[in-house]
């Protein structure tokens, strides 16, 4: 069924909607008016939320762009435990899109055949663990090429932890290790 209405009655319909509907948003839910809120002319009445635990900030619309979302899917998605190579599984990884890079935090763990952790540190010489770190990175850059192909190594800085103690960091393809940043003196 084809209706023709006259463009005069569409706009006072709407132009009556957008009336009512600024009258219901200040009243309370039963319809009466919340003593709360001063019915002053220009005074700001807060928007309701649908988390009134919160401030009404936390209901606005959050459009993501492609890079929030994907780096959301990667975080989601390496979040499982994962064995990444002999040496290593991933237990975590959060990736944050940053204005300059991404921003990666991986957190491995040893498995039990690798004897180069003990108690928050390293047991064998860093020379010795550099290469399975490195190849525990490569794997976990494997991952994140997946979700972002056309990152280029100088754009992404790797936080690195074993088992939540922080032991290095991986930037523009670099590994550092703060074990070789310690001096020991004798």
């Amino acid at each position: 069924m084809n209706v023709k209405i006259p463009l005069w009655v569409a706009l006072a319909a709407c132009v009556g909607c957008l009336a009512l509907g600024s009258v219901r948003a200040q009243q309370g839910p039963a319809g009466q008016a919340d003593p709360a809120q001063p019915g002053k002319p220009g005074a700001e009445q807060p928007i309701p939320s649908e988390y009134p635990y919160l401030p009404a900030r936390y209901g606005e619309a959050f459009i993501p762009s492609m890079a929030e979302w994907q780096a959301h899917r990667l975080t989601t998605f390496a979040g499982i435990p994962t064995r990444l190579t002999d040496s290593f599984r991933r237990r975590n990884q959060s990736c944050f899109v940053m204005p300059k890079g991404l921003l990666l935090s991986l957190d491995l763990e040893p498995l039990p055949a690798w004897k180069g952790w003990s108690d928050g540190k390293f047991t064998r010489p860093v020379a010795e663990v550099r290469p399975d770190l490195e190849q525990a990175v490569t794997a976990s850059m494997a991952t994140t090429r997946r979700f972002f192909s056309e990152v280029r190594n100088e754009n992404v800085f790797i936080q690195i932890t074993i088992q939540g103690d922080p032991v290095g960091t991986w930037d523009g393809g670099k590994l550092s290790l703060n074990a070789e940043k310690t001096v020991v003196k004798p």
